[in-house]
Order: structure tokens, then sequence, then C-alpha cells
């Protein structure tokens, strides 16, 4: 059966001049578009009933480059729409760099983390640019509770009493 929320159509494309093309024909002819990439549309944006659908998957440009702005100078990723986190990091990894991404691997990186949080934009994203970071030790840690709910509390209370310190040290914490 038929869903009637997506997109009856979509254009997979691999070019910005595929994308230029696509967004001609769907004005030329009063064609409802919707951009898709590789992440999590929550929000529904990406469905588009009776849409034309763009898919950006296959747009993987990757690049190591040295970035000069006002702002910062140092090594950057330049990174096309359809590349994942898990692509990002392994481009990074082999310079000895570590890029930010989310919590997916699987989640695409311009269209979606760094531009809606997963939510995607109302717009065409066909490439960015990301600072990279040196590569940092990390730790983990897993904390289990078999007691009362007042010592969960209590351990929860230290943490967040103690995690300016924490931060304050030069250490990120997620949590």
């Amino acid at each position: 059966m038929l869903n009637v929320s997506s997109a009856p159509y979509a254009v997979n494309t691999s070019s910005a001049s595929d994308f230029r093309d696509i967004i001609a024909v769907a004005g030329n002819h009063n064609i409802r578009l919707v951009i898709r990439n590789t992440g999590h549309d929550y929000t529904g944006k990406s469905m588009g009933a009776g849409a034309l659908a763009i898919w950006a998957y296959h747009i993987k440009d990757t690049t190591v480059i040295d970035y000069t702005s006002l702002g910062y100078t140092g090594k950057a990723i330049s990174i096309g729409a359809g590349v994942q986190a898990f692509e990002a990091r392994v481009v990074a990894r082999a310079n000895g760099l570590v890029v930010p991404e989310g919590d997916c691997a699987s989640v695409g990186v311009a269209g979606g983390h760094r531009r809606g949080s997963g939510g995607g934009t109302y717009s065409v994203v066909l490439a960015m640019t990301v600072k990279l970071h040196q590569d940092q030790p990390m730790a983990g840690a897993i904390l289990s509770f078999t007691e009362s709910p007042e010592t969960y509390w209590d351990t929860i209370r230290a943490f967040l009493i103690n995690l300016l310190l924490v931060t304050d040290s030069g250490a990120s914490v997620y949590f």
C-alpha cells in the first residue's frame, strides 16, 4: 500500500548542477519540492505528500582543508550534503583529528545534525565546512544503582555540584 504522506517521486543527485536542474523543473511546473538526506526527520519536513523529493545522499565530497577566517585559523573539513557522521569521522581520524558529530553515526552532518539537529532545514544545503579538533583522551563511566532512590539523587546532586569544577579544568561532559 502506498504511503500517501510520502513523496511519490524522488530524484537521486550527485552534484550541485543536479540540484539546480531539478529545482528549476519543479519551479517551472509548480511542483512541491522536498530535500532528503540521511538523517532522522522527526518533524516530517522530508515526507512531502505529492511532492518531488531530491535525495542528497550521494553528494559525498570530503576534504580536510587549512581554513582561515576572522574567528578561526586551522584545520577544517569540507563535507558534502550526503556525508554521514561516520564517514566524516573516518576522514578526520586519518588526519589525526576529530569532527563534532551527533549521537547517531548514520545521520548526514550537513543536512541534518548541523542544520537543524536531525530535523533538517527548509533550504538546500549542498556542503558545509566544520572546524576540526585535536583528538583528546576520553573516559567513560556507567553508574548503576540498586540502592534506594535517595542514593541515586544524592549521587546526581554531587555530580551536578562538582560539574563546574570538571568543566573549568577543560574537560567536556556529556550525560
